[in-house]
């Protein structure tokens, strides 16, 4: 600098006492010399400082390089980097199977062995093609390019444009015979009829189709085969897929007679109307439908939003053959167990009867006891697991469903009360269902702790099947120490179980803290024999 500090602070000193003892024209000059000065030290400050910020930012770069290098070494020895390209192109093919179409995609993008990995054909099977976005025939076909000859899972949508329709099915139609499974979803009846048409080729892999229509206005059969046994467009479609066994159809009304093309073993109807005005089922229309289906193997009837049961049987119902039958599944309001009566399942094994979550806008069905009564009964079912879900039946009602299935091997009760009285049926030797092995009670809130012990107890070392599991949630009259008996017997669990459980996408059986208190009472008590608690 041009002056040191303590020139500077001489400077800083001049003031008034001085202009007193001067004259102008002197303290005119002392300010200028004063002014000039400090502004040449003022311009090598701000030289400085630039200089130092100039440092600063360098000094900020080499860091970030620095920084920069420490994660790219980091990320050489992360366990991502060490798993090997099989394992992990089989987890993105998990993710791909869970709905993640796009995981090919993003992984491609995280680092050069996860791009290597994510080549993988299978990653890229899934081809999902949009018709109302951007050019969608561009998009299916580089998606088809990684696919190579890999077996496809093919997902079309068309709500709105559907003049991209033609070239991207002719398109996919290069590919046709590896379709493992084709979804449509469309807000048209119509719209699902004019894709199908375009399906007359061999598919000989392909295995399951699901059909979607979101807005159905018209409820009509819209032109669809009105029992006289013209073939519709499923019959036309896949004139060679010998496979094809599955078919999911989600629409507001039900199906017609023969829409099935007659290779389909496993049928699941969702029946979910949009529109306000609520549609009418018979149950003379379901018994049909299942008459012209002999050959199916699984059943599954879901019914929901406002639909009405027509349960008044007024013209003569013709019964429904359907001897291959195995598993059955009617989810709807309780009076669609009026179909039960009319269909003959002499080869059913499962039989799951469930009311949906809003059953209390239902009125209660009083003759839910006697259909199921008359199929017991009349049918006589070699049932080996019964559910029942939400469904209130009397106690003699579950005293003949005992007494006339005899290879029960299951029983899952969910809100449906079974009293002490019914299950004192399966107790000890010559007592009803001898195979049971697997009891399910959930929010049963009539049977009692000592009873449950009494039943596990009773069947062992007899000539009979015991006990090997039983579950109990939220159920008010089995206590803590009921449960303990339980499980020095039997496995005895208080969680959902592993496969796909209803209760854990509803939410409705979580017990977390009474399965805590519970742990606590099992460190803290002395165990004489080793118990099977599954908390």
């Amino acid at each position: 600098m041009s002056y040191s500090n303590e020139k500077f602070e001489q400077y800083a000193s001049f003031g008034t006492s001085k202009f007193r003892t001067q004259d102008f024209d002197s303290l005119n000059s002392n300010v200028k010399d004063i002014v000039a000065h400090c502004e040449k030290d003022i311009a090598q400050i701000d030289a400085n400082i630039e200089q130092l910020l100039r440092q600063i930012q360098q000094l900020k770069f080499e860091r970030s390089q620095r920084e920069g290098l420490v994660k790219r070494c980091q990320g050489m020895v992360t366990l991502a980097r060490r798993i090997p390209a099989e394992i992990l192109a089989s987890i993105f093919e998990i993710c791909v199977n869970d709905g993640w179409t796009l995981t090919p995609l993003q992984v491609s993008q995280v680092c050069s062995e996860w791009r290597k990995a994510a080549n993988n054909p299978s990653i890229w099977s899934h081809i999902y093609v949009n018709c109302d976005v951007q050019d969608p025939y561009r998009r299916t076909k580089f998606w088809l390019d990684r696919a190579q000859n890999s077996p496809l899972k093919v997902t079309i949508e068309a709500r709105q444009d559907h003049r991209r329709l033609p070239r991207v099915m002719a398109l996919l139609m290069t590919r046709i015979s590896q379709w493992r499974s084709l979804s449509v979803i469309c807000n048209s009846y119509l719209h699902v009829m004019q894709l199908l048409s375009y399906c007359r080729r061999p598919s000989p892999a392909l295995r399951c189709i699901n059909i979607t229509i979101e807005q159905e206005f018209d409820i009509t059969n819209q032109g669809e085969d009105n029992g006289s046994g013209t073939p519709t467009l499923l019959h036309v479609a896949f004139p060679e897929a010998p496979q094809l066994q599955y078919l999911r159809f989600r629409r507001s009304v039900l199906p017609p007679p023969r829409f099935c093309p007659p290779s389909i073993t496993a049928l699941c109807l969702d029946l979910a109307p949009d529109q306000a005005a609520a549609v009418h089922i018979t149950i003379g229309a379901i018994a049909e439908l299942l008459r012209f289906q002999p050959n199916l193997h699984t059943f599954s009837l879901s019914v929901s939003g406002s639909v009405l049961i027509e349960t008044e049987i007024d013209e003569i119902v013709t019964l429904a053959m359907v001897p291959n039958m195995q598993r059955l599944t009617l989810s709807g309001p309780p009076g669609l167990l009026a179909v039960l009566p009319f269909l003959r399942t002499s080869a059913l094994t499962n039989l799951h009867l469930i009311s949906p979550l809003d059953s209390t806008g239902y009125p209660r069905h009083d003759r839910i006891d006697a259909h199921l009564r008359q199929f017991v009964t009349d049918t006589k079912p070699p049932l080996q697991l019964l559910e029942i879900r939400d469904i209130d039946i009397s106690s003699g009602t579950f005293i003949i469903l005992f007494t006339n299935l005899p290879d029960l091997r299951e029983l899952r009760l969910h809100e449906s009360e079974i009293p002490d009285s019914a299950l004192q049926l399966l107790e000890g030797p010559g007592s009803a269902c001898p195979h049971l092995q697997f009891l399910n009670l959930r929010w049963c809130n009539q049977i009692t702790g000592d009873a449950l012990v009494k039943l596990v107890k009773s069947r062992l070392d007899n000539d009979m099947d015991s006990i090997t599991a039983i579950t109990v949630i939220n159920c008010a009259f089995v206590g803590n120490y009921d449960i303990m008996a339980l499980a020095e017997m039997t496995v005895c669990r208080l969680v959902l179980t592993d496969e796909d459980d209803t209760c854990r996408l509803v939410g409705c059986c979580v017990n977390a803290r009474y399965r805590r208190r519970l742990e606590l009472l099992a460190k803290s008590s002395v165990q004489s024999k080793q118990r099977k608690l599954l908390l």
